[in-house]
């Protein structure tokens, strides 16, 4: 168990052991950091998966609403959908993501400088709060449109 937590170094009379030792401690911090890495990842994966079920969503709705336009065109007036900036600059992020981690070999290899990268941008930009702001900008701009239809 110690060995296996080992992160600093000992002290020890046996110089073959120590530099042992000090390697068995060196591949555990970046054991520990491919971990932190991975767990990094899989967040940001599973983020991006539920943006992408809720935009599949929002599009299937919008072609609902395309298809009503179709058969009731000349008793609706025509359907004009302003998504707000907000909701814009939201999906302008990605563009900033990508580019955070357009080096993939190399932050594969340093999974620390992938979670410097990716971390803030998760935690902030792309807070739940955040996700949530942007579909509810974009569920409103469609009520708004559809609003007109409905008196």
């Amino acid at each position: 168990h110690v060995i296996d937590n080992l992160k600093d170094d000992l002290a020890c009379p046996v110089g073959e052991v120590k530099r042992e030792l000090d390697r068995m401690g060196e591949l555990n911090i970046q054991t520990d950091e491919y971990q932190d890495g991975l767990a990094s990842v899989v967040s940001l994966l599973a983020m991006m998966d539920g943006v992408a079920e809720g935009m599949e969503r929002f599009g299937e709705s919008v072609d609902g609403l395309r298809e009503e336009q179709r058969m009731h065109g000349e008793h609706l007036p025509k359907l004009r959908i302003s998504v707000p900036d907000e909701s814009i600059a939201f999906h302008g992020l990605w563009i900033e993501l990508a580019q955070k981690v357009r080096d993939d070999s190399h932050l594969a290899k340093n999974p620390s400088e992938f979670i410097s990268a990716v971390q803030p941008v998760i935690e902030e930009d792309l807070s739940d709060a955040r996700i949530e702001a942007m579909f509810r900008g974009m569920g409103e701009a469609l009520e708004r449109a559809t609003s007109k239809w409905r008196g």
